[in-house]
């Protein structure tokens, strides 16, 4: 589709454009070979088949270093896909590690937010420090997996009530009784698993007894 010719063009026309190619070894592995050559301060992940909002580095930019004790800014997204979200969902929200966490287990809009890499901003110190990566051995929930290795790395959290990032749904991935699909929706229940595992390991014991039991 002539992405190449496109890419060399922008960096041609705009100095500040990187262009790295690699033979399709998946998202993940595209997504890390861009952590390696990341040189900024921040970073953001957009998927080829979605868009930014036009003011979306100017807004979560300006959020993150407004709060110099905040690691991660979320912002919400539009979906051609009503199923996905409702208008009134968008939260605001600043809190702690330990409590944006629970609140993640407990709130299916926030959980939901986070399952994607591509609705934040990120501090690439903080990616390069603790070795962050893309799982490539997942198939589904990569990104799900690298926020949480992330959440367990920040200070304060930030949720803006800005929808800012247009994510397209071409397909319909709603479980169905096929094999394929049970398979799948195993997957994400171990995914799952393995979160609040990575959760638990570092909180279990630092926890009030009805933050335990809201979690659980």
């Amino acid at each position: 589709d002539k992405s190449e010719a496109i890419c060399l063009k922008l960096k041609q026309d705009d100095e500040r454009i990187s262009y790295f190619y690699q033979e399709n070894q998946g998202v993940s592995s595209a997504r890390n070979l861009g952590i390696d050559h990341a040189n900024g301060k921040y970073i953001l992940f957009c998927d080829s088949d979605d868009s930014w909002k036009q003011e979306l580095l100017e807004v979560v930019v300006a959020e993150i270093e407004s709060e110099k004790q905040c690691d991660l800014v979320q912002f919400g997204f539009v979906s051609n896909d009503q199923h996905l979200y409702k208008e009134d969902e968008v939260k605001k929200l600043q809190m702690s590690q330990k409590a944006f966490l629970i609140e993640y287990f407990c709130d299916n809009d926030i959980y939901r937010n986070l399952s994607s890499s591509c609705f934040g901003i990120f501090r690439l110190k903080i990616i390069k420090e603790n070795h962050l990566r893309f799982d490539d051995a997942l198939k589904r929930g990569e990104d799900g997996k690298f926020v949480m290795q992330y959440l367990l790395c920040c200070r304060n959290i930030i949720m803006i009530d800005k929808r800012l990032y247009q994510y397209y749904q071409y397909c319909d991935e709603r479980v169905t009784a096929t094999a394929k699909d049970i398979k799948e929706a195993y997957n994400e229940y171990e995914l799952c698993c393995m979160l609040f595992e990575a959760f638990f390991e570092k909180w279990n014991a630092k926890l009030a007894e009805e933050d335990k039991a809201r979690v659980y």
